[in-house]
């Protein structure tokens, strides 16, 4: 079986970490046109999923960490 591994790097070339290991197996039969086709769009609509999901949650643990370090300074002037 083929397969394809996904690398996903943010602008400064660093790998967005997700939950797991992104490898995508591509059951390409006997390489018919038809096979091959149909083999892909399965492999593009779940890793796009798969994607989608990454992009967010580091999206959010960067939104998160930002509000964690504004939040910290003004919890250490109040005591």
């Amino acid at each position: 079986m083929t397969t394809i591994e996904l690398t996903i790097r943010d602008d400064d070339g660093n790998i967005i970490p997700s939950s797991h290991k992104r490898i995508y197996g591509l059951n390409i039969g006997k390489g018919d046109s038809d096979t091959i086709e149909g083999a892909v769009e399965k492999f593009r609509h779940k890793a796009l999923e798969d994607i989608h999901k990454d992009f967010l949650s580091n999206s959010q643990g960067e939104f998160v960490s930002r509000i964690k370090k504004k939040a910290s300074p003004a919890t250490e002037k109040r005591r």
